[in-house]
């Protein structure tokens, strides 16, 4: 609601909010780019899109695949990385922020164009 609210005041369009969150349907380190989709279990982008509406900017950052997968999807979502997955985020931190100054600084098609490929450099 707070996001929707700042866009409505500032005459904010959907397509010019970024939003930054988990995905948990893309591998562990690599970064989707997107503008459209359903919710997709996501309570936070579900809330966006009932107030903000469609159209803004997804910067996606993997934590998938669930594992083990018959744990519970809140305990896996929050639970925490192994050590090997937090050295894997910790090494991909320059690049997700990278990524993210990209697609604010070209904008969303070269930003998608880098960042959708299976290993984003």
């Amino acid at each position: 609601r707070s996001i929707a609210a700042l866009a409505r005041f500032y005459k904010i369009e959907p397509g010019a909010v970024v939003a930054v969150y988990d995905d948990l349907t893309i591998d562990l380190g690599l970064i989707k780019v997107t503008t459209t989709g359903s919710a997709g279990g996501h309570n936070g982008v579900a809330s966006l899109l009932t107030h903000l509406g469609s159209g803004f900017v997804r910067y996606r950052l993997g934590i998938g695949p669930k594992q083990p997968a018959q744990m519970e999807l809140s305990d896996f979502v929050l639970g925490k990385f192994t050590s090997e997955q937090q050295s894997l985020v910790t090494q991909k931190l320059v690049p997700f922020v990278q990524g993210l100054d990209l697609l604010l600084s070209r904008g969303i098609e070269p930003a998608m164009n880098q960042l959708n490929r299976r290993d984003p450099k």
